[in-house]
């Protein structure tokens, strides 16, 4: 039988763990350097004269400034503990005022007393002490619409910021609306996506806790009992599934019979064996396993049977029981990996040629099913078979990339592979995630004139990933030389808006988005799109928008009456149905301005740094 990915998946739980280690870290603001008047140059914060550049502490995992994927596991899944804490409060920003996006009436912060403490029982693995999104996440939406919006949700995601949130959303702690009786009819859907996303066994975990039904790896598990001759192990598995069912399949009924055999229950068994018996139209291999349950019930000998089907791990149990040793038993089935997941179990065979084993590897990274260490492994197995500078952009040839960049000790030696590793990762669609790979690699090189043809990308690359103190010191080595290089001088409009999105402060021109366009002749449907960032970010010299329309349009509705889970499902429907670098200026404003009157601007900073570079930043 077809076992599900579920069965096999339980290693893939650090992988995805690691995908959500710092999702709540806040992204601190840092004092940025006039436009206008650029600053002479300093060592970064926290770097004394004596430092060599490899000699700069990596980012510590939860401190500020930090993002993007990193490799530092996610505290252990909550336990459930008597009287959990109350779900934070919720203080409402300062409303948007662009016409177009959402406005939500100002409304008094919720005190801890306001809110109910949290349901341990309700289905989730993540509460408020772990990266969950509130106990009341779903209260006061209508199941109906969020039934209706939540397979919508894009599987596999590979855009980190939406990627993120959507399993916090998916795997937070908080009963669905209506719930009752022990039935809540989210579950289901969130472990769908949560598999589709390749995270099964977070999915079959959900399930278990919200005891909805038979696992999802129901036959698998009691197969590989059997296949393992441990019947007590298998019929108790059995007996899990059976009693989630209402109406057994054949299947299960020959599983139930097989268990009351062994447990030496004949009359049930009996009654059982005459009900497969006068089954009508039975296949051969159901013939048989009637055949031998009769024996091992005192109705026949077994010298006289004549067994003509191959047997399945179910009839070769029982044919083992009677003593009878099936000639090629089938071995319970391997689960059939699909999408993300099979991408993870690729990249960790290693009987498959590395420059699969690297090219899977990097996707399963990208929808966080493997840790950046474990890419790193991959990638430090690649020999050196020339330049990497001058080699073509292949699965190999990037791992040889990697190890010069992370071995070089001279620093323009070191920018020039950074550059080339995130100029190639643009163009193929992947730049985050490499972002996220070379990042600490990054933090090693200081600013320097001499550097000054490298600061357009590393300003980006720390905006990118959250260090906003790096990301300012390189703007301003940008600015410094834009005089004299008109290749920086294109790139700096664009790097201020960055940083103004970033949430750098300092000192930006009036319009910067218009100065971006104009240095760069950029598309009116980029501007649009940066225009609405500003917007939903409530920043200065955002212009009309259109009316949003479809799933964006009831973003404000839901955002206006404080209905977070329901708000944050639209805006990542919204975003990521079309992928992020097709969400237009008015959808991005709606989205972004509803998860930050719901108490998720973080989260939605991060994510319009991330549409801002895909719109050409």
């Amino acid at each position: 039988m077809t076992a599900s990915p579920c069965n096999r998946r339980a290693r893939f739980l650090k992988a995805g763990a690691a995908a959500l280690a710092l999702l709540g870290a806040a992204l601190a603001p840092a004092q940025a350097l006039s436009p206008d008047d650029p600053t002479p140059i300093g060592l970064p914060e926290g770097q004394t004269p004596e430092q060599s550049p490899d000699q700069t502490p990596p980012p510590q995992p939860g401190a500020a400034g930090t993002g993007g994927i990193q490799s530092t596991p996610l505290p252990p899944l909550p336990q459930p503990q008597p009287g959990a804490a109350p779900e934070p409060t919720i203080t409402q920003p300062a409303p948007p005022s662009q016409p177009g996006v959402m406005q939500p009436p100002p409304q008094p912060a919720a005190t801890p007393t306001d809110a109910p403490a949290v349901n341990s029982g309700a289905p989730g693995l993540l509460d408020d002490s772990n990266a969950g999104l509130g106990a009341n996440l779903w209260q006061g939406s209508s199941a109906a619409q969020l039934i209706t919006a939540m397979p919508k949700l894009p599987a596999p995601q590979t855009q980190p910021a939406l990627r993120d949130l959507q399993l916090r959303l998916l795997l937070t702690k908080a009963p669905g609306p209506n719930a009752a009786g022990g039935i809540d009819t989210l579950v289901p859907l969130r472990a769908e996506r949560l598999h589709a996303m390749g995270f099964s066994t977070e999915a079959l975990m959900l399930t278990k806790a919200a005891g909805s039904g038979a696992p999802a790896d129901a036959k698998g598990a009691f197969e590989k009992a059997l296949n393992d001759q441990d019947m007590t192990a298998a019929c108790a598995k059995a007996d899990e599934a059976i009693g989630a069912q209402q109406i057994l399949d054949l299947y299960w009924r020959k599983a139930l019979l097989l268990c009351q055999i062994e447990r030496g229950q004949e009359d049930p068994a009996r009654i059982g064996l005459d009900l497969l018996r006068e089954l009508p139209d039975k296949d051969q291999a159901t013939k048989d396993f009637v055949a031998v349950a009769a024996v091992l019930l005192g109705e026949g000998s077994k010298k006289k049977l004549k067994l003509k089907s191959e047997p399945d791990a179910v009839q070769a149990a029982l044919m083992r029981k009677a003593g009878l040793e099936p000639k090629s038993a089938q071995p319970a089935a391997a689960p059939k990996i699909s999408g993300p997941a099979a991408a993870a179990a690729i990249a960790r065979d290693a009987t498959q040629p590395l420059d699969t084993r690297i090219e899977r590897g990097e996707f399963a990274f990208a929808a966080g099913l493997l840790t950046a260490d474990e890419l790193i492994g991959l990638y430090r197995q690649a020999k050196f078979a020339g330049d990497p500078l001058t080699l073509p952009d292949t699965p190999t040839n990037r791992g040889q990339l990697y190890q010069a960049a992370d071995q070089a000790f001279d620093p323009v030696r070191r920018a020039q592979f950074l550059q080339r590793a995130l100029l190639t990762a643009q163009a193929r669609g992947a730049y985050f995630a490499t972002a996220a790979l070379y990042r600490p690699i990054a933090d090693k090189v200081t600013p320097a004139p001499n550097l000054s043809w490298f600061a357009p990308e590393a300003a980006r690359l720390m905006f990118a990933t959250g260090n906003l103190d790096r990301g300012g010191f390189w703007l301003n080595q940008a600015q410094g030389a834009q005089m004299a290089n008109p290749t920086i001088a294109r790139s700096v409009p664009g790097l201020q808006v960055l940083a103004q999105i970033a949430g750098l402060t300092g000192v930006y021109d009036a319009d910067p988005i218009a100065a971006w366009q104009q240095a760069t002749a950029a598309s009116p449907a980029a501007v649009d799109k940066l225009r609405g960032i500003q917007g939903g970010l409530g920043l200065p010299g955002g212009a009309t928008l259109a009316t949003p329309a479809g799933d964006a349009a009831a973003i404000g509705a839901a955002a206006q009456a404080g209905r977070r889970g329901e708000t944050a499902l639209l805006a990542l429907v919204a975003l990521g149905g079309k992928g992020l670098a097709n969400a237009d200026g008015p959808t991005l404003a709606q989205a972004l301005g509803g998860l930050g009157a719901v108490g998720l601007g973080p989260e939605a900073r991060r994510i319009a740094i991330e549409a801002a570079i895909l719109a050409g930043l």
